[in-house]
């Protein structure tokens, strides 16, 4: 019903009220540029109900279909209808106090102008409300059954195949006393790489948007935290006197682990030295004394599943990222100045 509708239905109310305006100009017998103060109003009227039809046909933000335009034309009509009877009552109040209104048409047709316009404009803000509630209502939905479906896969993940991977992990183990292999420590590396996996997976399916009430952390003893739950082997760890910021310690933690993992994994056999200092009235850096950087790295690298490495799980840099970005802050890759890898995080905001 509603697509048979034309689509110009807002474009001809503006029509209709130009064709009306010009049409009062000839019974009048003077000419548009005479009757110029008397009608500038509704001739303006006119051209902007036809503009604003043709502005709504090609606006992103206002996707109306025929029947939602068809409400609005009729919204013009029906405040064109209102404003004249308000214009009525107004000519009829002002002869009872023996006032007089040399031209009547005039009067009624700027009435009517206004209230085209001012009715018709509401009515269209009004149902593009309406869309938009309806289309943030549609968002909620979606956005609360993908939680569901994140909430199932991180039970998956953190029973369904963390259980038989430590059952798995057990029985190796007990071969390992009895059994001389080569093909148990390639078993071994794998059920490993499955932890190394679920672990990063799991990371990033957790909420790393910062709690509510961030508490005051010095950078420099979270640094020195993390540093201590991964395994370093020989490489030393030189960390300076950092700023105290805002932040949700443990999640920062997290962030620093990852850079010092993936420092650990990528540095290769030159990799002695990891330095976290400061960045002059900006923030951290986080550099080492590696391979580096074959070029100037791009943002590509903290992308979910990007590694140059086969041990790599490609989510540790994307789940610091994902902290960083939390936080209100950035972070970028360069080539530090030994030519190893180096990460600035800037922590003031604009």
């Amino acid at each position: 019903m509603w697509q048979a509708l034309p689509r110009w239905s807002i474009e001809g109310v503006g029509v209709l009220l130009l064709f009306v305006t010009m049409g009062f100009s000839v019974i009048d017998h003077q000419s548009l540029a005479a009757d110029g103060a008397e009608l500038a109003v509704p001739l303006a009227s006119a051209s902007g109900i036809i503009g604003f039809g043709q502005w709504l046909s090609r606006n992103d933000s206002f996707r109306f279909d025929s029947r939602q335009r068809f409400l609005v034309a009729l919204g013009f009509v029906t405040g064109g209808i209102l404003f004249t009877g308000i214009t009525a009552w107004i000519v009829f109040v002002v002869n009872l106090e023996g006032g007089q209104i040399d031209s009547l048409f005039p009067v009624f047709l700027n009435g009517i102008a206004i209230g085209i316009v001012g009715n018709g404009v509401l009515v269209a803000l009004s149902l593009q409300f309406r869309l938009q509630k309806k289309q943030l209502q549609a968002h909620s939905i979606e956005l609360e059954e993908k939680n569901e479906r994140l909430g199932r896969l991180t039970s998956v993940l953190s029973h369904d195949l963390r259980n038989p991977l430590n059952v798995a992990q057990g029985h190796l183990t007990l071969m390992q006393e009895s059994v001389d292999s080569e093909h148990i420590d390639a078993i071994d590396r794998s059920l490993d790489r499955i932890e190394m996996i679920i672990t990063d997976t799991l990371a990033l399916t957790q909420q790393t948007q910062p709690k509510d009430e961030r508490e005051s952390v010095a950078l420099d003893s979270v640094a020195r935290s993390a540093w201590e739950t991964v395994e370093t082997g020989d490489i030393d760890c030189q960390i300076e006197d950092l700023a105290t910021l805002e932040a949700d310690e443990s999640r920062l933690r997290q962030a620093f682990e990852n850079l010092f993992r993936n420092a650990i994994v990528h540095g290769g056999d030159q990799l002695t030295t990891i330095r976290v200092g400061r960045i002059e009235q900006s923030g951290f850096y986080i550099e080492d004394d590696g391979v580096g950087f074959s070029e100037d790295p791009s943002d590509e690298i903290f992308e979910w599943g990007m590694t140059s490495s086969s041990s790599g799980t490609g989510l540790g840099l994307a789940i610091v990222d994902e902290i960083i970005a939390a936080h209100g802050w950035s972070i970028t890759a360069t080539i530090g100045k030994e030519g190893g890898a180096r990460f600035e995080i800037t922590t003031i905001t604009e």
